[in-house]
């Protein structure tokens, strides 16, 4: 991830000289870029706690899509729980539950 971040910001570095950015605009660049690995050891703390959290829950094995994400909270694969159910609130609005 940081490899690909750094990657990104050579070509911001290389477009802001191209562009004729001024100074102060290449001096925050250079922040920006210096902040990188402490974004980076964010993410991966994030990351190790969203797969901690999902452990925790215990789902069994059927339930996973290989071996990776539980097929609940999968993008584009389909749980047993209905999405949205046909329920109307007081004013008439369907309710879709989260």
């Amino acid at each position: 991830m940081q490899q690909r971040l750094e990657q990104r910001f050579e070509t911001i570095e290389r477009l802001a000289e191209q562009a004729e950015v001024s100074e102060a605009g290449r001096q925050k660049i250079a922040k920006a870029r210096r902040v990188l690995p402490a974004l980076v050891a964010s993410l991966v703390w994030f990351w190790h706690n969203v797969h901690l959290l999902v452990e925790s829950l215990e789902f069994p094995d059927s339930d996973y899509y290989g071996d990776s994400v539980a097929l609940g909270v999968a993008p584009c694969r389909q749980s047993r729980i209905p999405c949205a159910v046909d329920v109307q609130d007081g004013s008439g609005a369907h309710f879709v539950p989260l």
